[in-house]
């Protein structure tokens, strides 16, 4: 009579099959982990640039200069014809804007070489007189002021203009570095313009940088 053999046991592969899956589970879950913490870091860093969001949401450099804006804003082509009302009379090169929306909100920073003969605060003076002249008694709450920007000292000025039936307010922030001029101007309706640009456009002012050539 023959011996009869016992099935042969499926315990053991089963067993480090288990074991195996388990390893994979706790390795993918550290990674993770880590992925997140790294995330959490960066958005923590990047909270400095802006007071709105608490990240920024983009960042723009050139030839030394650089900003970053918040979120709810995006780029725009700097070809589009330009919004800030001195870019028909002056000599300016756009070199970057911002949008909310297809008009309004805006926000454009456009350089201007400084005369040899001329300081920041006549030309910014003269550039004035010309808008009055041409809007006269229709430009309106024309106010002025100083601030830093980057350590570099700064003039403000903050005026209402007629787009057709309603007033568009504007807010134009100038900055001179190595003989150019920089102005960061920031539009929308008046309607709109204290809650849905100012603080932004105050967050995105003060992430300006401004770095010497090599």
């Amino acid at each position: 009579m023959g011996v009869q053999m016992k099935p042969r046991s499926n315990t053991v592969p089963v067993l480090s099959s288990l074991v195996l899956l388990a390893l994979v589970v706790l390795l993918v879950g550290c990674a993770t982990q880590e992925t997140t913490t790294l995330t959490s870091a960066s958005a923590t860093q990047s909270s400095v640039l802006s007071t709105t969001t608490g990240t920024a949401a983009g960042h723009w450099e050139e030839g030394g200069v650089s900003l970053d804006w918040p979120a709810g804003w995006r780029s725009a082509s700097v070809e589009e014809n330009m919004r800030w009302p001195l870019g028909r009379l002056l000599d300016c090169t756009p070199l970057f804007a911002l949008n909310q929306g297809d008009s309004y909100p805006r926000v454009e920073l456009v350089r201007l070489e400084l005369p040899r003969d001329k300081t920041l605060q006549n030309t910014f003076n003269e550039a004035y007189a010309m808008l009055v002249a041409e809007w006269g008694s229709s430009m309106r709450d024309v106010t002025g002021w100083t601030t830093v920007v980057d350590g570099l000292p700064a003039l403000v000025k903050s005026y209402e203009l007629p787009h057709g039936e309603p007033y568009y307010k504007q807010q134009d922030a100038w900055i001179e570095f190595e003989g150019s001029l920089f102005v960061l101007a920031g539009r929308d309706g008046v309607w709109g313009f204290d809650d849905n640009v100012l603080p932004d456009l105050e967050a995105i002012t003060q992430s300006l940088q401004f770095r010497a050539a090599d």
